[in-house]
């Protein structure tokens, strides 16, 4: 179990210094984070490569945010006096999410096994 622990932690540390900016918007629902820490982040290390310990891993997340929906306030990124005045957006903010799925969203894939393969296969053999 501790593995799911160490995993679920470093979610929450991924995703409060993952910044949604490119999508225009906050995510709002768990899948689009829990799909950016896969492809972006290092979820596929922390989840030994497994499948089964994605899916648990997933379960432990949500139950986790939805006890503490502040695990995924986006804290920023440290910058400088220039830097932030060159950017202001990316200031600390609460995210919320309200639901694990997107029931209008049928073409995430995050809880696919062949998906999850994939990003695996594609971070243990990066293009040339």
């Amino acid at each position: 179990m501790k593995y799911v622990e160490a995993a679920r932690d470093r979610f929450f540390e991924f995703t409060q210094h993952y910044a949604t900016a490119a999508y225009q918007k906050d995510f709002t629902h768990l899948q689009d984070y829990l799909a950016a820490w896969l492809e972006d982040g290092d979820g596929v290390e922390y989840t030994g490569r497994s499948y089964e310990a994605w899916l648990e891993t997933a379960v432990h997340v949500a139950d986790a945010l939805f006890r503490d929906p502040s695990l995924i306030d986006y804290v920023g990124t440290p910058k400088t006096e220039v830097e932030y005045a060159a950017d202001p957006s990316d200031d600390a903010h609460s995210r919320r999410v309200v639901g694990i799925v997107d029931p209008n969203d049928s073409s995430s894939l995050v809880f696919d096994r062949q998906y999850y393969n994939v990003i695996a296969y594609r971070q243990d053999h990066p293009s040339r």
